[in-house]
């Protein structure tokens, strides 16, 4: 069963380039192995991912991701069953929240800064289609 996982965090700690490069790497090596594609995008207060693939798979993944200390208030904005895949090429795209202009947000239903946790379910779905083609691929 293909699922896909939307959720949102706060880094625990300071975000560099060197971090979020690491991350990327990970998530791209390891979710090319388990036939997971997916959009994270993250700024310095906030990640938020969208995460597709087999339902045992996201489920593990998910576990990792609650346990893992480099990010807190963890906050599930969707699971659920889905048909086909929104980012099948990708084995991680990555987005800069930083780099989004602020036409993006407010056209999507976000105020002018980046805030996973003031949006609603729909606005976070609207924004990652819309940050596809922003996104670096990976």
């Amino acid at each position: 069963m293909l699922v896909e996982m939307i959720y949102a965090s706060k880094p625990s700690g300071v975000l560099n380039q060197a971090i979020t490069e690491d991350i990327l790497r990970v998530a791209r090596s390891r979710n090319g192995t388990r036939d997971l594609t997916g959009l994270l995008v993250l700024n310095r207060q906030f990640f938020l991912q969208l995460i597709e693939g087999d339902r045992e798979h996201v489920n593990q993944l998910l576990c990792k991701l609650v346990a893992d200390p480099r990010h807190t208030d963890f906050h599930m904005i969707s699971f659920k069953r889905i048909e086909q895949r929104s980012f099948a090429q990708w084995g991680m795209g990555f987005v800069a929240a930083n780099a989004l202009n602020k036409s993006v947000l407010l056209r999507n239903g976000v105020s002018s800064s980046f805030n996973p946790y003031t949006m609603s379910e729909a606005s976070v779905r609207e924004l990652l289609n819309e940050m596809r083609a922003e996104a670096t691929i990976g």
